[in-house]
């Protein structure tokens, strides 16, 4: 079950998106969906609602220079397995910083988030690359912690990642994510160097390998510690 403060409820829901519901055609429209896209919307989601805000007046904490709301959209889903190539395109296009409560057929929950960075420009309406997804469908119970909106949004993200993201404290989220990226970058590498190790005819090759494997281990090392 996901949990926020009620004070961030809104009185009423405000559907985005409902099958053969009257103004998804101007959804479509706006955001720029593929008949295919739409093809799929259709199949996968029961409902898309914005649920829940996380701004100035609900939770008394200051926008940020980035983020001015943090809105919650939750999608209520056909079958279990979540289109999440649908959500990233949604995601992509929607001018905002959003969270995503999906809830499952059996009324189970997850949370949803992206770590995107804006575009210098709109291109065929996507205004965000998405650079990390972090998704958990363990209970929570969510509190907003910071100075700013911008602060808020970050903490939610790495509440959601949990062990996902390697944390050492000190680095802001965007340079927590880039140390995350990099260190399953080194990781990948260092099992490639470690498989030629051990399949390498000549004592020479090995001790090549082996060095190698070594100082990306060491680089590991100081990327998690």
């Amino acid at each position: 079950m996901i949990k926020l403060p009620e004070t961030c409820r809104l009185p009423q829901e405000r559907i985005l998106y409902q099958p053969y519901q009257r103004g998804n055609s101007n959804l479509f429209e706006q955001l720029h969906f593929s008949k295919e896209e739409q093809k799929e919307m259709r199949e996968s989601f029961a409902k898309l609602a914005i649920t829940h805000s996380i701004q100035t007046s609900t939770v008394n904490i200051l926008e940020g220079q980035l983020i001015k709301q943090i809105p919650v959209i939750t999608i209520e889903l056909n079958q279990d397995d979540v289109n999440i190539k649908l959500i990233e395109s949604l995601d992509k296009r929607l001018a905002v910083y959003p969270i995503y409560i999906l809830v499952k057929p059996d009324a189970s929950q997850g949370l949803l988030v992206h770590y995107k960075e804006k575009l210098s420009h709109i291109k065929e309406g996507q205004r965000f690359k998405l650079l990390r997804r972090f998704e958990t469908w363990e209970d929570i119970e969510l509190g907003f912690d910071g100075d700013t909106l911008d602060q808020v949004y970050d903490r939610l993200v790495k509440t959601v990642a949990k062990d996902d993201l390697v944390d050492n404290g000190r680095a802001t989220l965007k340079e927590t994510v880039q140390e995350t990226q990099l260190l399953a970058k080194l990781e990948k590498e260092a099992a490639q160097l470690k498989k030629k190790m051990y399949a390498a005819k000549s004592m020479r090759d090995q001790m090549t390998y082996k060095k190698a494997y070594k100082a990306k281990q060491k680089e590991i090392e100081g990327l998690i510690t």
